[in-house]
């Protein structure tokens, strides 16, 4: 594999060693080393090329990659303790805390984040290991540092690094790592009263706006006492709109917004139309995608698009898997196709700095349907005593299918309005097992229920608020009376409405 690399290859990786040599992360030698007390474990060294999503051009970062798999290092690593790896959730949590105890103290000021990144993170970190970690490299013809000297290697002789540092690859360099970077947040929390946290090398800290010398205070520390080297090129960002792990943050006086950037949301339809036109989608390019898109998920929409990310990461998972696209994955495709393409401001995800109101109680929604007469659907607004409804004419088709039919309605019918009145939750109950479950995985395996899934689910992702669905006994189902033709039955204290639905099919 060597041999087969290409020259421009060659060139980055040649240039790597030099700087990692040249930085004391490794040792070179010129030729295979001697042998030692302790087996060498060889690494295959080869470029990856990232693309930068946020950038309007296409531009890739070609970047230095260490196989620890296929010399079987990490499929012997034994992780002890989970690596502390704080995801887009606690940033906004953290923010979050910081905004509503500065609020309940009487700042009312604007805020601002301060995000930066660590130069060289893992090898940064020494190893023990009970081998020799050595990783040969094609010299294209340059000097590297030797033994104290520099010495002019010749055009295709091979140097192997010898390393006693984490590398770029392993799986167990960011368990490695995670531990002196949470020692590097914790101690700016603790001698500079900042709040910080950080995703593997990528650390964040929130301050006041008033606090105009927080961030030189924090930079001195960082520089002079801790000796961190910042990234020389995304190292320092300052503001209270920044991008921060692939999200566009704004700190508003409000609370928190995440949203997908314009470049970074094209280059992913961009994607996703090419999977499509050419109808197929191999393994390695199925783990990228679907990690990427399960990143988007999490921060803009929670779980509400899990159930169309598994095709994507069975695909994934399945290196023997055919690469043509199966019905399923297709319908997958064009489901985050059609997301993606929504207007930008369905891809925002607000997270408000004011305490939740814990005495408004969650609006209820209950849904069925049966082949004597069709559909119906009741909304329950419990903090004004409000009760809609909904009764549609539906025969001639299977209950699962109306069931599901029932549910997709009443979102079209009630989706807006619970959040209008100020409901964040919406606790949505059924009484078919079968449909139940076809709501909450996304999917029933059906060529005519999956499009009303599709739907739903769509919607769902569009729009702020939590769902939870749950099955209700159908005797305590209040929408069976509307599924038969009639009014539901609700105690005097509530007023009824009807309002109009529609059918799907």
């Amino acid at each position: 594999s060597l041999s087969r690399s290409r020259g421009a290859d060659r060139a980055i990786l040649w240039e790597s060693a030099v700087k990692e040599v040249s930085q004391g992360f490794a040792v070179a030698h010129v030729g295979r080393p001697a042998p030692a007390e302790v087996p060498d474990v060889f690494y295959h060294r080869f470029v990856a090329h990232q693309e930068r999503w946020d950038l309007e051009p296409w531009v890739q970062k070609p970047r230095a990659c260490d196989d620890a798999t296929a010399n079987g290092v990490n499929a012997s690593l034994q992780a002890l303790s989970l690596a502390d790896l704080a995801t887009l959730d606690r940033f906004a949590a953290s923010a979050r805390y910081f905004m509503q105890t500065s609020r309940a103290r009487g700042y009312g000021g604007a805020f601002k984040c301060l995000t930066f990144d660590h130069d060289q993170a893992y090898r940064r970190v020494r190893r023990q290991c009970p081998f020799r970690c050595l990783v040969p490299v094609i010299s294209p013809g340059g000097c590297i540092h030797v033994a104290g000297l520099d010495v002019f290697v010749l055009a295709c002789t091979v140097v192997y690094l010898e390393f006693s540092r984490l590398l770029f690859g392993e799986a167990g360099a960011v368990a490695g790592y995670c531990c002196p970077a949470r020692t590097v947040a914790v101690a700016i929390a603790r001698v500079l009263l900042v709040p910080a946290d950080h995703y593997v090398d990528d650390f964040s800290a929130w301050f006041w706006a008033e606090d105009a010398s927080c961030p030189g205070d924090v930079r001195s520390f960082l520089v002079d006492v801790l000796r961190f080297h910042l990234h020389p090129d995304k190292g320092w960002q300052l503001g209270d709109r920044l991008l921060h792990l692939g999200m566009q943050v704004e700190l508003a006086d409000d609370g928190l917004w995440f949203g997908l950037s314009d470049n970074r949301r094209r280059k992913y339809i961009a994607y996703l139309d090419h999977y499509l036109d050419i109808n197929r989608l191999s393994s390695s390019q199925a783990a990228e995608l679907g990690g990427r898109l399960a990143w988007a998920c999490n921060a803009l929409f929670g779980r509400c698009g899990r159930a169309f990310l598994v095709p994507i990461l069975r695909r994934a998972d399945n290196p023997k898997a055919r690469w043509r696209l199966n019905r399923r994955l297709r319908r997958a495709l064009r489901w985050w196709r059609t997301w993606l393409a929504s207007p930008p401001a369905c891809l925002t995800r607000h997270v408000p700095a004011a305490p939740r109101r814990d005495d408004l109680p969650p609006a209820l929604l209950y849904t069925d349907a049966s082949t004597d007469y069709g559909l119906g659907a009741v909304l329950l607004l419990p903090l004004s005593w409000e009760a809609l409804f909904l009764r549609v004419p539906a025969r001639g088709a299977k209950i699962d299918f109306l069931e599901v039919e029932a549910v997709l309605a009443a979102d079209f019918a009630f989706g807006d309005l619970w959040g209008a009145k100020g409901y964040a939750e919406l606790l949505a109950f059924v009484d078919n097992n079968c449909s139940l479950a076809g709501i909450t995985r996304g999917c029933s395996f059906r060529d005519d229920v999956d499009p009303l899934l599709e739907a739903l689910w769509l919607r769902m992702a569009r729009r702020p608020g939590v769902v939870w669905w749950e099955r209700v006994p159908s005797i305590g189902n209040v929408a069976d009376l509307p599924s038969r033709g009639h009014p539901p039955d609700l105690p005097s204290a509530w007023s009824l409405r009807e309002v109009p639905g529609r059918r799907f099919r």
